[in-house]
């Protein structure tokens, strides 16, 4: 699916399970519940996206931007998260379980993160108001 249009569409729960997703362009579409489980979505922007409830777990997410999406209730355990960017969104009751975050990013005072499970391989970094810290 390398390249695939999904524009505007509407793909709440849709399986996208170990898709090779790179070049997709998800521009308005909703992804409410999706299963990305095994999916290759290096570099993806889904910044705004409301992705509650969906499932990334053993997902490629390496670069990808999270920024200002909402995330709750999403699972990305043993999720490849290498320099993902989080910064701003809404983490509650995510499961990161054997995640790997080694220089994923995460805003300090917009990051919601209650009731999430930690259990990660690598330090996430946080962003302040002058940069990374």
């Amino acid at each position: 699916l390398k390249g695939a249009d999904f524009e505007g569409a509407t793909l709440e729960k849709a399986n996208f399970q170990h898709a090779k997703l790179e070049q997709a362009d998800f521009t308005g579409a909703h992804l409410k519940g999706a299963d990305f489980e095994g999916a290759f979505l290096p570099g993806m922007d889904l910044s705004n996206f409301n992705l509650e409830g969906a499932n990334f777990e053993e997902a490629d997410l390496t670069k990808i931007n999270f920024q200002d999406a909402n995330l709750a209730g999403a699972n990305f355990s043993g999720a490849k998260m290498h320099d993902a960017d989080l910064d701003g969104s809404t983490l509650k009751k995510c499961t990161w379980t054997g995640a790997f975050t080694q220089g994923m990013t995460m805003g300090v005072s917009s990051v919601t993160h209650k009731g999430c499970t930690f259990d990660v391989y690598g330090i996430p970094k946080r962003k302040s108001k002058t940069g990374l810290t």
